[in-house]
């Protein structure tokens, strides 16, 4: 094997530790590593939280009855 790639797949537009987390865990399970993913795990919560408190606003603006454009 002279070479490999591995890319999970993302949105874009945002940095995505859930890609990167899943990638890893092929490599944990196919290589026999050892992988600390905690400080992965914390980001993909913050992102995670970060998205619900946006479509929280979002939906919330959704119902009003302000005109913009």
């Amino acid at each position: 094997l002279k070479g490999l790639f591995l890319s999970g797949e993302t949105s874009g537009f945002m940095i995505d530790p859930r890609a990167a987390m899943i990638i890893l865990r092929v490599l944990v399970r196919k290589l026999g590593l050892q992988i600390d993913m905690t400080e992965l795990e914390g980001q993909a919560k913050e992102i995670e939280t970060a998205l619900k408190q946006s479509g929280d606003k979002d939906s919330d603006s959704a119902g009003s009855s302000e005109y913009i454009g």
